[in-house]
């Protein structure tokens, strides 16, 4: 797909079938940008493991090598599921998975359910795939799918977090500050 066809389009985030294929977070896609441009443009959002655990779970985590031969994966939540860097190891599976994209997907409108994922309902189940995406849908469940975004448009609006992430330290109320890019 072009990278300009991946623009304003709505991405529902979907938990696995362990937990519950529930709605995790709705976006709508406002830029792509490659992996390299990510990057640069947003170092904030580069792991910091000397922080607060919002800082550790940072998701820019391919740095260009400097010969241009591709990326390099940096120590992240996303490769080892911990808050702590001490057994981090590469993690080919992401890696692939995550670089076949080809584009990081940006997003100024938002809600993020974080550990109060929502249920899917109705015509919703259809959004429901064993893994990968799906976006071809009959205009019946993209009405279902509109209503549904619209039942929370203004919290998307205002880049809502509404709880933090299942594993997120009890002590730690850092998710509750928004510095999302």
């Amino acid at each position: 797909m072009e990278k300009n066809k991946k623009k304003n389009i709505w991405v529902i985030g979907i938990t696995p079938k362990d937990r519950g294929n529930e709605v995790s977070y709705v976006m709508k896609v406002n830029d792509c940008l490659t992996f390299a441009e990510y990057y640069e443009k947003y170092p904030k959002k580069i792991p910091d493991f000397t922080k607060k655990a919002k800082y550790k779970c940072g998701d820019n985590i391919y740095r260009p090598k400097e010969n241009g031969s591709g990326f390099e994966q940096l120590r992240s939540f996303h490769s080892n599921n911990k808050f702590d860097d001490s057994n981090w190891s590469f993690h080919r599976g992401n890696y692939i998975h995550d670089l076949d994209g080809k584009y990081v997907l940006i997003s100024k409108e938002f809600i993020y359910f974080g550990n109060e994922t929502i249920p899917l309902y109705g015509d919703l189940k259809t959004l429901i795939v064993a893994r990968g995406h799906k976006c071809k849908f009959d205009r019946e469940i993209l009405n279902s799918v509109e209503e549904f975004i619209n039942k929370y448009s203004e919290d998307i609006k205002k880049k809502k977090i509404v709880c933090p992430p299942n594993r997120w330290p009890k002590s730690d109320k850092s998710w509750n500050i928004s510095s999302c890019g």
